[in-house]
């Protein structure tokens, strides 16, 4: 009987190992790999991809029928799953009836607020653009049907009509924001200034020049503090300090935010208050935002500053868990209700020696739940069903009895072809491995639109609506494992069907590399039915993590702010899209793999990340580690701030890789490499031997029952893996220099 016959808490699965089983080929001896022998060559080949794959991917697709549109930039926006164009004006506009609650839909000034001619109702208390400081309490009111006892009211109006013009219907801010229940729990809190800072006044944690705490207990927030990426982007000359928390703000509380004249001028000199905060402060008190603004400074000077040093201040109402998770769950249980069924099932290759036995291709069926923008609409909605092509493997090992599942997930502008890095030491370990093309990726492009082609502002929703429905592909591709794929006999002892199923369809695991572990962890903490996760080069706060990488260029998300907005409004904007990121984002979803919600049980979970890698930064893989309670093992290169240290696989645990190149390779190869590859050398820690060891062993760990292939390499496989790299990367970078970008994403293309 399938597992999706049983309740969470009704778990079948047993963890305890079956007798060990020796590794051995369908004709009963171990035959060394032809890949083991070339190793070398096999690896130079694979990396050689990987780097177009990961570097490589950031002009568009149009070569391969992404409709361009007439400015030749980005695509124009199509349904997804391909049926031909919709336009993105579709979505109903705003108003109190379809945004906000019930209880506050008929309120005569919220109509009136909300309606598309009303006047703009700014903040006070900054000093140019009307949304700032953002988040505030002022865009809201209380509520006490909402879980926060706040419901979110921002008008359109916030944002000029021209910038407006340039965005669908479902991006607007108050499609996205009005009628929540708060803010992201990772902000970002951003606060203007009218002129350029002396870095020096304004530390990387804030120091006691930029404070967050908890309104409640008073308690400082650990945070981190740069200047807005986007803002600066947009306009050199804005200068806007933004705030995220180290970890997460706490679901369903407050806190407050403020700036102090410890913050200077670039030439030394002391900022005043903006003309609306000192109005507010001292002028009428009946104005709008008068009694906020003397409340909050008495807040802030209650915990011991002295008001006169406060420059700037906000606070921050953070949004109810059950408005964030409870909707994916729905969506889940939704999908696993419909049927899963399979089509173009096709052997594509079998291999008489080595671990891997058989290569497999086909389709399964999924469910969509983007709508014409791309995105989730508010409410659970019927799905649209959408075919996705996968590439699956079989072992060899022990072909007599049903060979357990990994699932993998694959990273940023790569496609399940990527999986086959994982695949021959997975079946080593007696494991089938089975991918499918994330949203917008591999085979999924030509209807969907590649994933830098969603940087435009007609499009950017796209990229939040592959966030939301990465997750909710891979519970289909679980169901479909655990329906029809149950009695799959494909492949045997004897090299074809022997009568043996092919799968042990109720013992998977999944395991995901850089945006394969990101979207990844909120899959894993989605569905009760895997065994145990690996998740590689990952992070959680997915908005903070892309402003603080290298991949924020080669995604061109400075394409996505409007060309007519100011620097101000384009920094809101961008912070506005993680209220839709939040449904996919494993920021609001890893405490869930310390059992917190009954409905889904606890994880067992382990977490490799490379130091000093600048795609996925450090600071949000060890947020992630803190937030879901993990156990800091291996070898331990640098203490993980308030994570405990243990040793072996704990439950939950999170391990390094160290920078073999050390700290400062990124400035020793930049005057003569690309600034990419270093990047990306940084990143692909989870090939260093420190890493591939704590993977074997943690397959070994998963897998107890078989014994694994394990052939050492010579010293010629050794040293023809690095003189076949390093020359080759050489190449790239001076290719890619000349060429003033990166080359086309089409050399990588695999869809077929």
């Amino acid at each position: 009987m399938s597992s999706r016959n049983r309740s969470v808490m009704g778990h079948p699965r047993s963890f305890e190992a079956r007798d060990a089983r020796p590794a051995r080929s369908p004709h009963g001896r171990y035959v060394p790999s032809a890949a083991r022998r070339a190793i070398g060559l096999g690896t130079a080949i694979f990396v050689m991809a990987g780097v177009l794959a990961l570097l490589g991917a950031v002009t568009s697709q149009r070569d391969l029928g992404s409709p361009e549109s007439s400015t030749g930039a980005a695509i124009d926006a199509t349904t997804p799953d391909g049926n031909g164009p919709v336009s993105i004006e579709g979505a109903r506009l705003a108003s109190a009836e379809s945004l906000l609650p019930p209880e506050l839909a008929t309120n005569p000034l919220l109509q009136q607020v909300l309606a598309p001619d009303a006047p703009p109702l700014c903040n006070p208390l900054g000093y140019s653009t009307c949304a700032m400081p953002y988040p505030t309490s002022l865009a809201g009111l209380p509520n006490q049907e909402s879980p926060t006892g706040f419901t979110v009211v921002i008008p359109d109006s916030t944002l000029r009509s021209e910038v407006l013009a340039e965005l669908p219907q479902s991006v607007h801010p108050a499609n996205v924001l009005t009628g929540m229940s708060g803010f992201p729990t990772t902000g970002p809190v951003l606060f203007e200034l009218p002129a350029p800072w002396d870095p020096s006044t304004l530390p990387a944690t804030g120091g006691d020049t930029v404070v967050i705490f908890d309104a409640e207990t008073g308690q400082r927030v650990p945070i981190m503090v740069r200047r807005n990426r986007v803002s600066a982007g947009q306009d050199a000359n804005s200068w806007i300090v933004e705030i995220v928390p180290r970890d997460r703000f706490e679901f369903g509380r407050r806190y407050v935010a403020y700036t102090t004249t410890s913050l200077r001028r670039l030439d030394g000199s002391l900022y005043t208050r903006s003309a609306g905060m000192s109005a507010a402060l001292q002028g009428d008190p009946n104005a709008f935002g008068a009694q906020y603004a003397r409340d909050l400074l008495a807040e802030i000077a209650a915990t011991g500053v002295d008001p006169a040093s406060v420059l700037t201040m906000t606070d921050v109402r953070v949004r109810a868990e059950s408005e964030v998770v409870d909707p994916m769950i729905a969506r889940a249980d939704l999908v696993r209700s419909l049927p899963h069924p399979t089509r173009n099932l096709e052997v594509k290759a079998t291999f008489p020696e080595g671990p891997i036995g058989a290569l497999i291709t086909g389709e399964i069926l999924t469910y969509d739940f983007r709508n014409p923008d791309r995105v989730f609409d508010r409410q659970v909605v019927e799905p649209r069903p959408l075919w996705v092509k996968f590439l699956m493997t079989l072992p060899t090992v022990d072909r007599s009895n049903p060979a357990s599942v990994l699932i993998y997930g694959h990273g940023i502008t790569t496609s399940n072809h990527s999986m086959l890095f994982w695949a021959e030491e997975a079946a080593d370990h007696g494991f089938a491995t089975i991918s499918i093309d994330q949203p917008n990726h591999g085979s999924r492009i030509p209807a969907e639109g590649f994933i830098t082609d969603l940087a435009s502002p007609a499009t950017i929703s796209g990229m939040a609506g592959m966030v939301q429905q990465s997750p909710i592909d891979h519970i289909s591709l679980v169901s479909a494992l655990q329906t029809s794929f149950r009695g799959l006999d494909l492949y045997g002892a004897g090299g074809g069907p022997d009568g043996v199923p092919d799968l042990n369809v109720d013992d998977l695991v999944y395991s995901g590399t850089s945006m394969g572990g990101i979207l990844g962890a909120t899959f894993i903490a989605l569905e009760p039915d895997l065994r145990a996760s690996h998740l590689e080069v990952t992070g959680a706060g997915i908005l903070d993590l892309i402003s603080a990488s290298t991949f924020f260029d080669e995604l061109h998300l400075q394409d996505a702010s409007p060309k007519s907005a100011t620097g101000g409004e384009a920094a809101v904007l961008y912070a506005g899209l993680q209220q839709l990121i939040d449904l996919g984002d494993p920021v609001n979803f890893a405490q869930i793999y310390r059992g917190t919600d009954p409905r889904l049980g606890s994880r067992k979970v382990s977490m490799q990340y490379a130091l000093d890698d600048a795609v996925v930064y450090n600071a949000s893989s060890e947020r992630l580690a803190r937030i879901a309670g993990m156990t800091q093992t291996g070898r331990i290169f640098r203490s993980i701030p308030d994570v405990a240290q243990g040793t072996g696989f704990p439950d939950r645990n999170v391990y390094q890789s160290p920078n073999s190149q050390g700290d400062g390779i990124s400035e020793l190869l930049e005057p003569t490499l690309d600034h990419r590859l270093s990047a990306l050398l940084m990143h692909v820690g989870f090939f260093h031997p420190v890493s591939t060891q704590m993977r074997g062993e943690w397959l070994t760990a998963v897998n107890p029952s078989v014994t694994a292939i394990d052939a050492p390499m010579t010293w010629q496989e050794k040293l023809a893996i690095p003189t076949i790299v390093w020359p080759f990367l050489a190449v790239f970078a001076v290719i890619s220099k000349a060429l003033n970008g990166p080359p086309s994403g089409a050399l990588y293309y695999q869809g077929g």
